[in-house]
């Protein structure tokens, strides 16, 4: 980016918006100048920032750096490899592949009846249009009428954007193939094809992860020959039909090249950052391990001692947001991967000068990336500015310690305060708690404020063994300080 450059609207509109808003609360707190390094990428997995040799401690990671090693971390022989192993992959998932028949593609033909398959309108990602929370391969077939005078031209196909791989058949033979998201596909339908009247497009769409399908806008899906001619609309109803499910598959090996390969972001974004003497670390980070909590707690520990051990700096400041709340909100949600990850999360504050800001009250639904960056930069710090400066502020909320049950079936929960913390506010309506019995199931619960305690309790929960408060995706937390700092989710039992 050219070295050094003074914030200003010209040079920040690409800076990431929480170091920014954390650097100038310093800055205006401490009356001095304060340089910020916007090392990011966002969507991306903690083992990405983690150095290989870090990494070779942590499960789950030996056998593969292991391998990157006997290859002696050959770019030619790595990518070999993958490609191997990539081929291999899809091998297996044409196995199973419902669109395929002793190796052979049996949904593309003109003349096949597809009269049982169901209609998705399109543009459109699937997710919302009948698929939700799918991963796999879909099959879309449209009959489409070609002019007359089209007959025997090569012609233009532009099928909109297509998440993430794409194999295009005209009238039952293979004739492209692309690969990449919120991509235009265009591609080319060859003269020797294209007959007047009736002609079939069969779109096979592979996706392994986030928004698929085929997308965009009605106006950019058409066949087009030439620039004069009225364009021949593809957009509105479809054919589908599900090829296979991701959950039958085991995961895809990850490209070298992607932003998510183990190491690749630390190699590439922090290891020439070593020779600043720089004073500390904000961390915002998590969404991309979401399912794999139990691996991300040793992880991130890893990650942390790794970066101090890389910048000479044993004692070096780290601090780090828990996971904002996301996705549709559910009052009891026990199996949360999202509750697991902020767990997994917060037990790195078991390293010295490492602090977590919460930030389970500010999140949206429909957006992984909430728009309330302010707060998250002045949680953060505040904690900077008590922790590192020694200022004598409130910087984070009481922590959950232990609890007991009374003869009524009400749960006291203690807590413990940080030595940067200030007690939680008077509340005898927090939302947020659920309570289970010796049955393992949990239930909406009352919950109030008695002194530094909190009482939790259900009428439908007679004999409480287990407390959890904002275990959920999204849940409503009200449980937080005077200065707006919330208590972090926890919970009593390990079920």
């Amino acid at each position: 980016m050219g070295g050094w450059q003074e914030c200003s609207p010209a040079t920040v509109p690409e800076f990431s918006a929480v170091a920014y808003l954390y650097a100038r609360e310093l800055h205006q707190k401490l009356g001095v100048p304060v340089g910020v390094i916007d090392c990011t990428w966002g969507g991306t997995p903690a083992e990405a920032w983690t150095s290989a040799q870090s990494l070779k401690q942590v499960m789950g990671y030996q056998e593969q750096v292991a391998q990157l090693e006997a290859m002696g971390f050959d770019n030619d022989r790595v990518w070999q490899d993958y490609q191997a192993k990539m081929d291999a992959w899809k091998a297996g998932m044409t196995r199973i592949d419902k669109g395929y028949r002793d190796g052979k593609e049996c949904w593309t033909a003109g003349d096949m009846d597809d009269s049982g398959w169901a209609s998705m309108e399109l543009p459109g990602y699937w997710e919302g249009k009948g698929l939700p929370g799918f991963d796999g391969i879909v099959w879309f077939r449209k009959a489409v009428e070609i002019p007359s005078g089209w007959a025997g031209k090569d012609l233009q196909l532009n099928p909109g954007i297509i998440d993430d791989e794409d194999i295009i058949y005209w009238n039952g033979e293979q004739i492209a193939s692309g690969a990449g998201y919120n991509v235009q596909r265009h591609y080319t339908i060859p003269a020797r094809l294209v007959k007047a009247g009736h002609n079939t497009l069969a779109i096979k769409v592979t996706d392994t992860g986030g928004e698929d399908g085929i997308a965009g806008k009605a106006e950019d899906m058409n066949i087009r020959n030439g620039k004069t001619d009225a364009p021949v609309s593809l957009a509105g109803k479809w054919k589908y039909n599900v090829g296979c499910s991701m959950a039958d598959m085991p995961p895809a090996p990850l490209s070298p090249g992607s932003s998510s390969f183990p190491s690749v972001l630390f190699n590439a974004m922090v290891h020439p950052c070593l020779s600043y003497p720089i004073k500390g670390v904000i961390w915002y980070q998590g969404c991309a391990n979401v399912g794999r909590a139990e691996q991300y707690e040793p992880l991130f520990q890893a990650l942390i001692t790794d970066w101090r051990g890389q910048f000479a700096r044993p004692d070096m400041p780290f601090y780090f947001v828990q996971l904002a709340n996301y996705l549709e909100r559910k009052d009891v949600q026990p199996d949360s991967p999202w509750a697991a990850l902020r767990k997994a999360q917060s037990k790195a504050q078991h390293l010295a000068h490492t602090r977590m800001a919460g930030n389970i009250d500010i999140g949206e639904a429909g957006d992984i990336h909430p728009k309330n960056k302010q707060e998250v930069a002045r949680r953060l710090a505040v904690i900077a500015l008590a922790d590192t400066y020694g200022q004598d502020i409130p910087a984070q909320a009481p922590v959950y310690d232990n609890y007991t049950v009374a003869a009524d079936g009400k749960v006291s929960v203690s807590f413990r305060l940080p030595d940067i913390g200030e007690p939680f506010t008077a509340n005898r309506d927090i939302k947020g708690f659920t309570i289970a019995g010796p049955d393992r199931k949990f239930h909406t619960a009352k919950a109030y404020t008695e002194g530094d305690r909190v009482i939790v309790y259900s009428p439908e929960v007679k004999v409480p063994v287990a407390v959890r408060y904002g275990w959920a995706d999204n849940p409503e937390c009200t449980l937080q300080t005077p200065s707006g700092l919330p208590v972090a989710p926890f919970r009593t039992d390990n079920w």
